[in-house]
């Protein structure tokens, strides 16, 4: 297939000195590239939002029983040290903003489009702070915490999403500084809770008062595989967001290694944090407290827990307080989540892969950063506040934590893992350093990208990391009821048929561009290393991919139905545009060297 070659716009850090310091814009219009601290809290700020707080009680009553409730807590701290050990391997492979739309288009680049494309829609649909902006919403005012005006519930979540937008669209980094205070609170926060848990443990523990020891090993109910199945994604849902760094890596700081190495320590400092804290907190929850009072759902956890360790005689004001702090810390996962899924919701949009694609790539004039030279996404987080307050209108609050996404990114975790076997292949595939004209900027092989060197642990992880996420894609397919033996409100099919039915549209799409849009190109690079004296014609590494003009050869709206030939079809369905592209710099440079 023919390669289209478009003008490339040289990122930002490829720009002459001389020329980016004559226009060097006002210092407060540059987003600061972001450091390791700022990569640690970006994580923190995600995985620590108000489901810490829900969760400890949805996953005891699907249990029934606390020791299964604790395991399945560390089995979440060992899941997500697995899960970033691996993301840290893509992300150190091609260390460009997306996350998994990047990394599933590079392991698994045929059909052209098709993974990358279903991806994008589960993401756009369900990557959302909806469920922390109802929190925020619900505990910042603590005086109606426990029965909250639904509407205006609503109404003002939608509110706290529209103004967080607002900030990172016009001052990215007084939205960078708000995510590192935040998640310095969470850190504090919860670090407290769990030292005067431990404190009040030992006090009771040594006259043997602890209310929570006697029902340590009672099971309540009848927990089926399915519901420990929930209760495993419940879990999961709590610890999510240890991928997201991955979806800015193109926007820390440095060069080549630099840039790795802070993504590499910041992941693992904020995992080793969130999980030393979920652990502890939980343990100390199921001390002081017996299982009626964590499951009853007319009762906070956190409030009662603070209530009990701090032997607070004010039990209003204590809740207050416990209230407002969680109304902050699902505030900072807002602040963490928009950030990052904007600018994935930008990529997405630059590949034409949903409607309106013009406008849901824009950027702004505002926060231009030193990787691509582009502003603020201002597309990407209209489509963020969009789809996120659609949403908070559309389901009914304080039933239950949504996680659609979860059980979605369970199915790419499982595809990745598998991918995990081919990244070597595929970066042997890709490799340009050596038709590279300003050098630098391709990958060197052999391969040195492993985070686990061991062929042993690293496999072991991967096998665990993919084995669980069969699991969770299987089992929630298992009619069941309540522990107690009631109906459950909601099917447990029902996340899992609709998270399919979205990949399934996401693909269709895909497929709908390689049969029936004319207009299908690569944008590959004319660049031949024996005429270098126009370097233009050389598209940068991460500048490669699919264009898709719809409009070509389509004159009126019947046109957009017929379908191309079936000889042409074959033909996309199997190539691998960016192998092609890579290949023939190879050959052009050897050429060239001769």
């Amino acid at each position: 297939m023919e390669s289209h070659v478009d003008p490339p716009v040289l990122p930002a850090h490829r720009a002459s000195t001389n020329s980016s310091n004559r226009n060097r814009r006002p210092r407060f219009d540059e987003q600061k590239p972001l450091r390791t601290l700022d990569v640690a809290c970006l994580i923190i700020n995600k995985m620590i939002g108000g489901g810490i707080f829900v969760s400890p009680r949805i996953v005891a009553h699907l249990t029934g029983n606390k020791i299964i409730a604790l395991a399945l807590w560390i089995f979440g701290g060992v899941y997500s040290f697995c899960s970033i050990y691996i993301y840290l391997e893509y992300g150190l492979a091609w260390p460009y903003n997306g996350g998994e739309f990047i990394y599933i288009s590079k392991v698994f680049p045929v059909p052209p489009l098709l993974f990358a494309s279903a991806f994008s829609w589960v993401f756009i649909a369900f990557a959302t702070s909806t469920t922390n902006s109802i929190t925020f919403a619900r505990y910042i005012n603590p005086n109606k915490a426990e029965a909250p005006d639904v509407w205006f519930t609503k109404f003002f979540a939608c509110v706290i999403v529209v103004g967080i937008c607002a900030v990172h669209y016009r001052f990215v980094n007084i939205g960078i500084a708000a995510n590192n205070i935040l998640a310095a609170y969470k850190v504090l926060f919860l670090g407290i809770l769990v030292i005067a848990g431990f404190i009040e443990t030992c006090r009771q523990g040594a006259h043997g008062q602890l209310p929570g020891l006697g029902d340590y090993t009672m099971t309540y109910g009848s927990p089926s595989p399915t519901n420990i199945a929930l209760a495993i994604l419940q879990v999961l849902y709590s610890y999510q967001g240890w991928e997201n760094a991955n979806y800015v890596t193109s926007e820390i700081k440095g060069d080549g290694e630099h840039k790795k190495r802070r993504l590499k320590r910041g992941a693992i400092i904020a995992i080793s944090v969130v999980v030393t804290l979920y652990i502890s907190f939980n343990m100390f929850v199921f001390f002081i407290l017996d299982f009626n009072s964590i499951t009853d759902p007319r009762h906070n956890v956190a409030a009662d827990f603070a209530i009990n360790v701090f032997r607070s005689s004010n039990v209003s004001m204590a809740s207050h307080a416990i209230y407002v702090s969680i109304a902050l810390a699902a505030a900072g996962n807002i602040i963490g989540v928009t950030f990052s899924n904007a600018r994935v919701n930008r990529d997405i949009a630059r590949h034409r892969l949903i409607p309106f694609y013009q406008f849901f790539s824009k950027s702004s004039d505002y926060g231009n950063n030193t990787w691509d030279g582009l502003g603020t996404p201002t597309g990407g987080l209209v489509l963020q506040s969009l789809v996120t307050c659609i949403t908070i209108a559309s389901i009914q609050p304080f039933t239950a934590i949504l996680n659609m996404y979860t059980y979605g990114h369970a199915v790419v975790c499982f595809i990745l893992g598998i991918g995990v076997l081919f990244i070597q292949t595929r970066m042997n595939q890709y490799e340009t350093k050596s038709a590279d004209p300003r050098g630098g900027t391709g990958f060197t092989v052999p391969w040195r990208y492993q985070v686990l060197k061991r062929p042993r642990y690293r496999y072991t992880a991967v096998l665990f990391f993919t084995l669980v996420n069969v699991f969770l894609i299987v089992v929630p397919f298992v009619p069941s009821d309540n522990p107690d033996g009631t109906h459950r409100d909601t099917p447990s099919w029902v996340q899992p048929v609709v998270v399919t039915a979205l990949y399934a549209v996401g693909a269709g799409v895909a497929l709908y561009v390689i049969a029936f849009v004319e207009g299908l190109r690569f944008r590959g690079s004319n660049f031949h290393i024996s005429n270098s004296s126009n370097l233009n014609d050389y598209v940068p590494y991460n500048e490669r991919r699919w264009i898709v003009n719809y409009s070509k050869g389509k004159s009126t709206w019947i046109d957009f139905l017929k379908p191309l030939p079936w000889e042409k079809i074959q033909l996309r369905l199997r190539t691998n545009g960016e192998a092609n592209t890579a290949a023939e710099l190879r050959t052009n440079n050897n050429i060239g060297l001769g």
